[in-house]
């Protein structure tokens, strides 16, 4: 009796500890927007791609948002705005019409969606351009920034995939959009870009050198919120060193 016990008391710590860590895990706003957009898709709503009936979409956290557009001295103010993410173009709806212009990485230079836009958008998200940054190897694409500092600058690049449904063994045409990203850390002095990691083990070894780095934040930040954190620890260092 004892023993039926004992193993049922290890059985509830575990999963009670398991739901517990999973409550605390951290899912990137964008995928939990996309994973709301496939249901909806799921619903009968698609667009066709090609060959292919794809459900979700392709837009950061939406088609028409608010926000700001700017190409040399020119600014658009105020006006609705989706970024896409699968072809990495930027919609641009001027005036309030529903006519749109559709811009290219390289005939726009910025663009920005303003906090609160969407329910997901707790912050104005701020694009650049990849013309915009020396040595890039990714090349036609927007990249948001997530930290600018004087000697390490933070940017996060977002795609869109096309994936398999996998509850789907009847239409062979039929896709699902995924949101996928990538974090690149610039060095402003020698004009390098590489990607990182956003974890604190990974911001240690690239930062081993900086005194007071390892206490500046702690793993449990790290776990909750990585980009923020990451964005304490570049600021520490621009400011510090």
């Amino acid at each position: 009796m004892k023993k039926i016990f004992f193993l049922s008391f290890i059985t509830y710590f575990f999963f009670s500890h398991f739901s517990y860590s999973q409550a605390l895990s951290y899912v990137d706003p964008a995928i939990a927007y996309q994973r709301i957009m496939v249901e909806k898709g799921q619903e009968g709503t698609y667009q066709q791609l090609g060959n292919f009936k794809v459900i979700g979409t392709s837009f950061l956290f939406g088609e028409q948002l608010g926000g700001n557009a700017y190409a040399g001295n020119e600014k658009s103010s105020n006006i609705k705005l989706g970024y896409n993410m699968y072809n990495q173009t930027v919609e641009l709806y001027i005036n309030g019409s529903n006519l749109k212009i559709i811009k290219t990485p390289s005939e726009i230079d910025s663009f920005l969606i303003s906090q609160h836009s969407s329910d997901f958008v707790k912050e104005d998200m701020h694009f650049v351009s990849s013309k915009s940054i020396s040595n890039i190897k990714i090349k036609d694409c927007f990249l948001q920034v997530l930290y600018k500092g004087k000697n390490n600058s933070l940017y996060k690049f977002y795609t869109a995939t096309l994936d398999y449904v996998s509850t789907n063994y009847i239409q062979s045409e039929l896709r699902q959009f995924g949101t996928a990203f990538t974090y690149y850390l610039f060095d402003e002095k020698k004009g390098e870009l590489k990607k990182i990691k956003l974890t604190r083990k990974k911001l240690m070894e690239e930062f081993s050198s900086i005194t007071g780095i390892e206490t500046a934040v702690s793993d449990e930040e790290f776990d909750k919120q990585p980009e923020q954190t990451s964005v304490k620890i570049l600021s520490f260092i621009n400011n510090n060193h």
